[in-house]
């Protein structure tokens, strides 16, 4: 019998293996020397972390989430690291502002495309502090900073925002009267969330 890798995954090994080590190499040197020490998070967590972090309404809650179950609780294998690095921040009952690093595996159960895996390496960064846009501003710079010392050329920063905690109530009263007279021109998963959250429209 023959076997092969599942669907989504690949082999890493030779060149691009050495590339990835490098890079992952440089972000250590280069994220440690900007305050940013690294954490290791687990590789899998319980469910409910992501539902209550992410939103239960998300597509990588409702569609891209790899579960299973043990002793009548339901785990995931992390499909992303902020979650986890919240969860590690408050149980072990670390100080503000901290600055963490994170590396390794993430798992969607997406379908398979030219760039896209079930199964992929990311580097992160999350800045845990009060709510203010020079956080944001950090680690969005962090993120520039980092690509132009590894070489990237081709990417570019997109930045969204729904307002600050006073306005966002009004943000949301204007898409909601927006959106209700054109329900019926959107997709069912969208007036799903038009009623559970229709901010994830």
């Amino acid at each position: 019998m023959t076997y092969q890798k599942p669907k989504g995954t690949r082999d890493i090994f030779g060149l691009e293996l050495e590339r990835i080590e490098a890079i992952n190499s440089i972000a250590r040197r280069f994220f440690k020397n900007n305050g940013y020490e690294e954490i290791r998070i687990p590789t899998f967590e319980f469910a409910e972390l992501f539902s209550r972090s992410i939103g239960e309404t998300t597509d990588i809650v409702e569609k891209e989430m790899y579960t299973f179950e043990i002793d009548k609780r339901v785990y995931v294998l992390r499909p992303e690291g902020t979650a986890s690095v919240l969860r590690a921040f408050i149980e072990n009952k670390l100080s503000l502002p901290a600055r963490f690093l994170y590396i390794g595996s993430m798992f969607r159960k997406e379908r398979p495309q030219k760039g896209r895996y079930r199964e992929f390496e990311q580097i992160g960064i999350e800045l845990l502090g009060e709510p203010k846009p020079f956080y944001d501003a950090e680690v969005i710079d962090q993120a520039k900073r980092f690509l132009d010392v590894i070489g990237a050329r081709e990417f570019y920063i997109e930045v969204n925002s729904i307002g600050c905690p006073k306005c966002r109530s009004v943000y949301k009263d204007i898409l909601r009267n927006y959106l209700k007279p054109i329900i019926n021109k959107i997709c069912s998963d969208c007036q799903r969330r038009l009623e559970k959250n229709f901010l994830r429209v």
